[in-house]
């Protein structure tokens, strides 16, 4: 007995050349997929505008406290020849205080090139997306790395696709004082702050906008039977983070007791797209409508301790290598 299609759409997807994928996962509502160019969030009426509310490096907030300092850690992955997503600098001075470079995080699917599955042979992450400033742009060793096993042309109706979605990288050449975040598990961390509701928020570039941006105090629930994503795989987190085109790998953070943390990863987004038809909705529902998990929704990969320890094997294979992974 076949799955019941529900849609998914990875936010590199037109960047990449792509149209948009298909998806599937176990107890969804029957619904389909088209390439989704924004999911901008609002209160679903028109009439009054959209309510975009993404800080930009422009805005005289992006400097605001609870900002800093990591804002200065994000920016986008480069390969062979256009940006594909997003990226963030990782903070590992405690874990790896000896290593030369750092780590970023992304997606998966980034990496490749998703109409024929084929990884890309050359990658760099520009800071702050700024592409025509190479001061900023670090190439990314592709020798070292770990990621999800991802497979761009798997079959996208089984229960657990999106779950491998998330990739570390290593840039030999960063400086370390662009590492700002550190990683944690999302349930951990919900655990440990019991009683006390983190502030979610992302950093994402935005293809449009040329730039990164701050969705600020988003939504974020785990994805269970009867939404969206179906709780189709432990650790699909959806959201209502604001973000466009070149968001995918961008960083979930969750911020509490003076503390911020990056607990997810932005893989793409789901829509029903038997209530928004593509005849009618050609672009994917408008921008402004109210987040509805069960209609239309964001989702991301959740740090948990698959992927803690994945970081910390990386962390552990460029430390002992004799100078390219270590310096003084």
């Amino acid at each position: 007995m076949g799955l019941p299609v529900a849609g998914l759409l990875w936010l590199a997807s037109a960047l990449a050349g792509s149209d948009g994928w298909v998806g599937g996962a176990e107890l969804l509502p029957p619904s389909g997929v088209r390439a989704q160019p924004a999911s901008i969030f609002g209160d679903g009426d028109a009439a009054n505008g959209v309510e975009d509310g993404r800080i930009t490096p422009r805005s005289r907030h992006w400097n605001d406290a609870e900002y800093r300092p990591w804002n200065a850690s994000a920016g986008t992955i480069f390969c062979d020849g256009a940006v594909r997503g997003s990226a963030t600098l990782l903070d590992t001075t405690t874990t790896a205080p000896a290593l030369r470079g750092l780590v970023a995080v992304t997606s998966a699917h980034v990496l490749v090139d998703l109409t024929n599955g084929k990884p890309y042979t050359r990658c760099a992450f520009h800071w702050m997306g700024l592409s025509q400033v190479r001061s900023s742009q670090w190439s990314v060793d592709l020798r070292h790395l770990r990621a999800g096993r991802f497979d761009a042309l798997q079959n996208r109706e089984r229960a657990a696709f999106g779950r491998e979605d998330w990739a570390f990288l290593y840039l030999p050449d960063a400086p370390r004082e662009f590492g700002r975040l550190q990683i944690a598990s999302y349930r951990t961390l919900a655990a440990r702050v019991a009683g006390v509701q983190p502030v979610y928020r992302m950093i994402a570039y935005s293809a449009r906008l040329g730039g990164m941006g701050i969705s600020a105090a988003c939504k974020v629930v785990e994805s269970g039977p009867g939404d969206l994503g179906g709780g189709g795989w432990s650790g699909q987190l959806l959201d209502d983070c604001d973000s466009e085109q070149g968001a995918s790998g961008a960083a979930l953070i969750a911020s509490a007791e003076g503390r911020h943390r990056l607990v997810g990863i932005r893989s793409g987004t789901h829509w029903d797209a038997d209530l928004f038809p593509a005849q009618l909705y050609p672009q994917g529902p408008p921008p402004g409508l109210r987040w509805d998990v069960r209609r239309h929704t964001n989702f991301s990969r959740a740090i948990d301790p698959e992927l803690i320890a994945a970081l910390e094997s990386l962390l552990a294979e460029l430390q002992s290598l004799p100078a390219a992974g270590a310096g003084a």
